[in-house]
């Protein structure tokens, strides 16, 4: 098996992985948690678009992490220190209700490593929540389609510190060029409509300073188990 995936990461320093509550987020952000020898933490609100068309009139549930630790044994270390998770997400949720989650949970995930002095993190969730992900952290962003696997970057506009609230700028934007088999698909899972700077833009190289913010994708569960970029990263 490859882990070119998340071997793309160890530059950066990190720290901790947070993840998305969903086991197939939970799977990719084990691996690359594995690989980076740090703890995993699950953000409820990384999680997927609850929407009531994919999901139906059911409430969706998941698994808490007491119950995942014994086949996902990162979820019982300790990050750098104590975090307590943002709102989780209520069902069913409209788009906009998706973004304003996910991009309250990317700031309150920076703010916490900022005031923890915890160096780079990285969070593992869905297209729709990495992308609403970068866009709270970054609203300037020029988005791309967010592929399986890919990995966008957003750097400190300053040296993080404890004493303020850290402001970033995105330097990568789903980039896939170190899988083997990335993704092809031009068109967008969820179908979202035209959001502002949505146009392809071209992307610099990421940034390996201290405190970036790095936004994965989730591995396609859907792929052949032999593909090793799906089960990687």
């Amino acid at each position: 098996m490859r882990w070119g995936g998340a071997e793309r990461l160890r530059a950066e320093g990190v720290s901790v992985v947070f993840t998305s509550p969903f086991l197939r987020t939970v799977q990719t952000a084990h691996a690359v948690a594995d690989v980076l020898d740090v703890p995993l933490v699950i953000e409820d609100g990384l999680g997927e678009w609850l929407n009531a068309s994919w999901f139906g009139d059911k409430t969706p549930r998941w698994r808490p992490a007491s119950a995942l630790v014994a086949d996902y044994p990162r979820l019982a270390l300790r990050p750098p220190a104590p975090y307590t998770g943002a709102h989780a997400a209520s069902f069913p949720e409209s788009r906009a209700q998706l973004y304003t989650r996910a991009g309250r949970a990317a700031r309150h995930i920076a703010a916490w490593a900022a005031a923890a002095d915890a160096g780079s993190v990285v969070c593992i969730g869905h297209g729709i929540s990495c992308e609403a992900g970068v866009f709270g952290l970054d609203a300037a962003t020029k988005m791309k389609l967010i592929t399986y696997c890919s990995l966008s970057v957003l750097t400190p506009d300053a040296p993080p510190t404890p004493a303020a609230t850290p402001t970033y700028t995105a330097t990568t934007i789903a980039d896939a060029s170190f899988l083997t088999h990335p993704e092809g698909r031009a068109a967008a899972r969820y179908a979202p409509p035209p959001l502002p700077g949505a146009a392809d833009a071209p992307t610099p190289p990421a940034s390996t300073g201290e405190g970036d913010f790095v936004v994965v994708a989730e591995a396609d569960i859907r792929a052949a188990a032999g593909d090793a970029d799906a089960v990687a990263l």
